[in-house]
């Protein structure tokens, strides 16, 4: 009996330690990516996808448990938005976050809570092609350690894969579904305005995409050393758009700053003055700089159903100060589109 039970202790031991060092040696990260071709504008199925609101019409963990709870909080679309679940052993509980907006991608942080803690980051991706858009769903995710010892006999791409497949078919059933009339943005955080005329003092210049930031950083600090000297600010630091060509990939756009009035005369050589002001549509955005493209497709949208025309330019306010505010989603810019008052 001393014999037995000396060997089922080493027994145990061994397995103990096997349990714990082969999970060294296997991978612990697993990917999954599925595609589909929806006949929809790009714009508006992006939006759909980024508001949690929506979410229930294509997941394809809804059904498994009709008595799930589910709250969501946040502006709809936005970074900083969240969808939290608490279901049955089917759906376990966790939280989705958007972290991040950009014209051709949503990007989510997915946190389980139960039935076990993990992480997985996951986006959706779009592009147009001739048949429609091309919607991708990625995502990654990671097997904790010494858990890891149990994926070869977790077949992620099948067993979560299988899940993709359905949710991008209730998606493509749930956009096609919808009235061609109905809005595909929210419009609550629209409110027409009136902008006392104000002083503008700033660059202006053509610039690609992807030099806006760096104009921002290159000109704003000397324009406020500029305004300083000389004149009385204002309010927030600003972006005037004059013109923003799609297909180009190209701007003219102003950095500026707002002052009281001409207190002096303006260095012509390095400086342009502007006086704006006007009936307008303002839209208050929270959010990083990256997601500013749900404001602008917003406005647009509200402009065409309530047949109205905009001016040059369009003014972003930039009302947070980044260095002062590390969280991305507390940043507010508020997004000006001046109307046209030609044709009343």
């Amino acid at each position: 009996m001393k014999k037995f039970l000396k060997f089922f202790l080493i027994l145990i031991l061994v397995l103990t330690g096997l349990f714990f060092i082969i999970p060294l040696f296997m991978d612990d990260s697993y990917s999954l990516k599925r595609t589909t071709i929806i006949e929809k504008d790009k714009a508006e199925i992006r939006s759909f996808m980024a508001d949690f609101g929506n979410f229930q019409q294509w997941s394809p963990w809804a059904e498994m448990d009709e008595n799930m709870t589910v709250e969501i909080k946040g502006e709809a679309g936005q970074v900083g938005s969240t969808y939290q679940w608490k279901g049955n052993e089917d759906v376990g509980s966790g939280i989705m976050e958007i972290t991040k907006v950009t014209e051709d991608t949503v990007h989510v942080q997915l946190k389980f809570k139960e039935p076990f803690e993990s992480q997985s980051p996951t986006y959706y991706a779009f592009k147009e092609t001739e048949n429609g858009t091309e919607v991708t769903w990625y995502m990654k995710g990671e097997i904790a350690y010494p858990w890891n010892i149990m994926s070869p006999f977790l077949n992620m791409e099948e067993k979560i894969g299988k899940d993709f497949d359905k949710g991008l078919k209730n998606l493509k059933d749930a956009v096609l579904s919808m009235e061609e009339s109905q809005p595909s943005v929210d419009f609550s955080n629209i409110q027409e305005t009136e902008i006392p005329q104000r002083n503008f003092i700033g660059v202006q210049k053509d610039i690609s995409f992807s030099e806006i930031q760096p104009f921002y950083a290159e000109n704003l600090p000397q324009i406020y050393g500029y305004v300083n000297e000389s004149f009385t600010l204002s309010g927030a630091p600003t972006g005037l758009y004059f013109s923003w060509n799609e297909d180009g990939g190209t701007t003219n756009m102003a950095a500026a700053i707002p002052i009281t009035e001409l207190e002096a005369e303006i260095d012509t050589t390095l400086y342009s003055n502007w006086v704006l002001g006007g009936k307008a549509l303002k839209y208050e955005h929270y959010g990083s700089y990256d997601s500013i493209n749900l404001a602008h497709e917003r406005l647009d949208a509200y402009m065409l159903e309530n047949n109205l025309s905009k001016s040059s330019p369009v003014i972003e306010e930039y009302v947070t100060d980044p260095g002062q505010e590390p969280d991305t989603s507390k940043w507010q810019t508020n997004v000006y589109y001046l109307l046209d008052q030609s044709e009343k």
